[in-house]
């Protein structure tokens, strides 16, 4: 037991980053990482928070963060009160567990940590036993949602979905976005594999909404929701959206979605890109299967509410002459998505990118699908050992004739991206989180 208390937010966020932390290695074996019962165990001895909540619960490869903010947009335009559990973060970890769309506090991080210490079993002990950097900050974000009373939680899953620390609750719906190719090395190395981890979310009778999904997961998901009796809503059939007009800027569209309780026209939301059309789909389904509980939103609602999500680094504009693009893309569905939303959305001439990976990212299938509109490469030096040298990266596009420049640090990289482009260039950041989260400091931005 510890002698005494954490006096301050500092303390109590070096105590929570000593925890092992698997968003910053790779090298560990999924299913002894990953532990049920270590968060059951912890859940128990603070009284089972999470069983108080009622939840919207979202797993997915793409498209999870997006949902997750439209769902929770939409549900503080109607006046709830709505708890967002999401990862990873981009500058402070407190951005993880918000509250109407505030960060927990310093001080009720620091109390909290203060209330889990006595329990946490830490990493310099059998690692199978002890408690991870992610089972606890879930844990935290339970605590704190019960103690604010919020009338809903949006929970997103860290990976996979079957054993991960947020698949302790039984919520009243469950999401899956769309599943492509992602930490294989854990996951699976092919769509089906990785579909059972994200299906694993899915409870008894628990209605599960999913978005369009290549056939080889929908054929694992349709399966998982016919044994767990669990109704399957179909965004693209059950559940459609189509553009009712093209305005303003290119690629800036007013929509319509048919859902299975109604029409909802005219409505617009500040994300860029067709893909976040579908999320809006996905949205509205889970909304609407929630809302059958006796919680349905107006279509009033529902307008508002997707006009002022917000999502930072998701295709977002953060800087002028040239444009500055920031998007958290890390896998080749995701850079094809970005691909395909900069060529529609955006007249420009050269593209000019920033770019980190991860080491367990599929380095040539990013190639491969974001190569095409590549005219330059930054290729920025970032301190972690999770991050992929940058000689790797080079190789793929040097190998298509497309120079790379290699900088100490990502504010050089994007100074040099600034000043190497035109008039009618367009620079853009991708790749990693880590490399988001630096981009935003250099221009100073503040993240909700």
């Amino acid at each position: 037991m510890p002698k005494s208390t954490l006096a301050s937010y500092e303390e109590a966020a070096a105590f929570i980053f000593k925890l092992t932390n698997y968003e910053k290695t790779a090298d560990y074996k999924y299913d002894n990482a990953f532990k049920l019962d270590r968060v059951f165990s912890l859940l128990d001895l603070v009284h089972n928070p999470h069983q108080r909540l009622e939840a919207i619960h979202i797993a997915g490869t793409k498209g999870k963060g997006s949902t997750a903010a439209m769902i929770a947009s939409i549900l503080s335009a109607g006046g709830f009160r709505v708890g967002l559990y999401t990862s990873p973060h981009l500058v402070s970890f407190r951005e993880r567990i918000r509250v109407d769309g505030r960060r927990i506090p310093k001080e009720d991080f620091a109390a909290l940590t203060n209330q889990l210490r006595p329990f946490i079993t830490p990493p310099t002990e059998i690692q199978r036993c002890s408690h991870s950097f992610f089972d606890v900050l879930t844990v935290m974000a339970f605590l704190y949602f019960a103690r604010r009373e919020v009338d809903v939680a949006i929970l997103e899953v860290g990976m996979g979905g079957r054993i991960d620390a947020t698949n302790v609750i039984h919520p009243r719906v469950c999401v899956i976005t769309p599943i492509s190719f992602d930490h294989t090395r854990h996951l699976g190395s092919n769509l089906a594999a990785i579909a059972v981890e994200k299906a694993g979310i899915i409870k008894p009778a628990c209605p599960t909404v999913t978005a369009p999904q290549p056939s080889e997961a929908m054929e694992v998901i349709r399966r998982v929701a016919r044994e767990q009796n669990a109704p399957l809503i179909e965004v693209g059939t059950d559940v459609t959206w189509r553009k009712e007009v093209e305005e303003g800027e290119k690629g800036d569209a007013r929509f319509e979605i048919t859902g299975t309780r109604g029409v909802y026209p005219d409505l617009r939301i500040p994300l860029l890109g067709d893909h976040q059309r579908i999320n809006a789909a996905t949205a509205i389904a889970a909304l609407e299967a929630f809302g059958k509980s006796g919680r349905a939103l107006s279509e009033t609602t529902i307008r508002a509410g997707l006009a002022g999500t917000r999502a930072l680094g998701r295709i977002s504009v953060i800087g002028k002459q040239p444009t500055v693009v920031l998007d958290v893309a890390h896998n080749p569905a995701s850079f094809l998505k970005l691909r395909e939303t900069l060529e529609k959305s955006f007249d420009f001439k050269r593209l000019l990118l920033v770019f980190a990976l991860h080491k367990d990212k599929d380095v040539d299938g990013i190639v491969q699908e974001f190569a095409p509109i590549v005219d330059y490469v930054f290729l920025p030096a970032i301190d972690s050992p999770r991050i992929r040298p940058k000689e790797e990266l080079r190789r793929g596009f040097e190998q298509r004739h497309i120079p790379c420049a290699e900088t100490p640090t990502v504010a050089e990289a994007i100074s040099s991206a600034q000043r190497a482009a035109h008039k009618n260039d367009l620079v853009c950041i991708a790749g990693s989180f880590m490399l988001a989260e630096q981009a935003i400091e250099h221009f100073g931005l503040e993240v909700a």
